[in-house]
């Protein structure tokens, strides 16, 4: 691999990138297909069992484990070792449906029929309340670590120490979406 760039100084240069997951081959993503073809996409490599850094390779490159950001703008065509990964720069983006895939049109326009088809009746409006929702995201990660202490209290004490100090990877993590909370508002 060529030179070495700071992640900041990408985000700098190409714009805050968003963290995608791959549900589907990305050859049935056409969004991250475009992001691919116009050199926006970055690798992280992540090894879990490893304890060196992450780092990051420009270009997509696809093995099990590794998290992909994909940048507003392009990024610099030469091969270079991306470090200081930094997941607070990037931004947060609305989860995207992938896991059910939009049916094709047909090929052919079907044939109208010729019969006179009954129109429904309108549906009553429905009158929208507003709500004030509170939503809880949790994201879980469980990690193992091996510490020497004198009982079990001491071991939690300096086991909690240890992993705050770690980085918390996004790519291991399980995600939990729940209502916290929901008001109804009352027209003033």
């Amino acid at each position: 691999m060529g030179k070495t760039i700071r992640f900041g100084d990408l985000v700098r240069a190409s714009g805050r990138p968003h963290l995608v997951t791959l549900w589907v081959d990305p050859k049935k993503d056409p969004s991250f297909s475009k992001a691919i073809r116009e050199n926006r996409v970055l690798t992280i490599h992540t090894d879990p069992t490893n304890h060196k850094k992450e780092y990051g390779e420009i270009g997509f490159h696809q093995e099990h484990g590794n998290v992909y950001l994909v940048f507003p703008e392009s990024l610099p065509k030469e091969e270079a070792r991306i470090v200081g990964i930094n997941y607070q720069l990037a931004e947060e983006q609305a989860p995207i449906d992938w896991i059910t895939p939009q049916p094709h049109a047909p090929s052919k326009p079907v044939p109208k029929e010729k019969a006179q088809v009954k129109q429904p009746k309108p549906e009553p409006k429905l009158q929208l309340k507003t709500f004030e929702v509170i939503v809880r995201r949790t994201a879980t990660q469980e990690q193992s670590v091996s510490v020497k202490a004198e009982n079990e209290a001491a071991a939690r004490a300096v086991s909690m120490e240890m992993v705050k100090k770690k980085r918390f990877d996004v790519g291991l993590t399980t995600m939990q979406v729940e209502v916290a909370s929901l008001i109804e508002k009352t027209k003033a």
